[in-house]
């Protein structure tokens, strides 16, 4: 069972509680099954050769494009991108919705706008973009052994809803035809 659908049923039988909160799937959809902000999902992830960057987007209609590069510096400084890579597609309005549920389910909107502390060595951050709310993850290179380093369940917890949604959307755009 691959993780976006985990992440699904969990949204699914969580999703009650999201629309208690009046943020049920609606929160994010119009009447017409599009969705009513674009959203993207980065990560970037810290290496020898300079940062890995992968950006996914999903415009309000679906389009979406994944980009992927290195960022390297030159000896004067500069900054550019190589080994870029680039996919783009349309999500169906059933995915739209999907995404929707997910982001309900485990509370998007209700996010700290930063969980996990300073960037490490080879670090991983995570920025999700949805409208005008912005969630960043900054982790360790070894992202499953990064947690918390707390006892508070709260810190768990937003932990896992953060990762829940950065997973959904990317696996949900990575099973797309190529």
């Amino acid at each position: 069972m691959n993780l976006a659908f985990k992440a699904f049923m969990v949204g699914a039988i969580v999703g009650q509680a999201g629309q208690a909160w009046g943020q049920g799937p609606e929160f994010y959809l119009k009447p017409d099954g599009t969705l009513k902000e674009p959203m993207t999902v980065t990560v970037e992830q810290g290496g020898i050769a300079g940062p890995r960057v992968t950006i996914y987007s999903i415009d309000p209609d679906g389009a979406y494009t994944r980009k992927s590069h290195t960022l390297v510096i030159n000896k004067d400084g500069d900054e550019h991108k190589r080994g870029e890579s680039v996919r783009k597609g349309k999500l169906p309005k059933e995915k739209l919705g999907d995404i929707a549920k997910v982001l309900a389910s485990h509370k998007f909107a209700e996010l700290p706008d930063r969980i996990g502390g300073e960037a490490k060595v080879n670090a991983r951050t995570i920025v999700i973009d949805v409208g005008t709310k912005r969630a960043t993850m900054a982790m360790g290179p070894q992202a499953s052994l990064d947690r918390p380093k707390t006892d508070d369940p709260k810190a768990h917890a937003a932990r896992d809803r953060f990762t829940a949604v950065s997973d959904a959307i990317r696996e949900m755009i990575d099973a797309e035809k190529k």
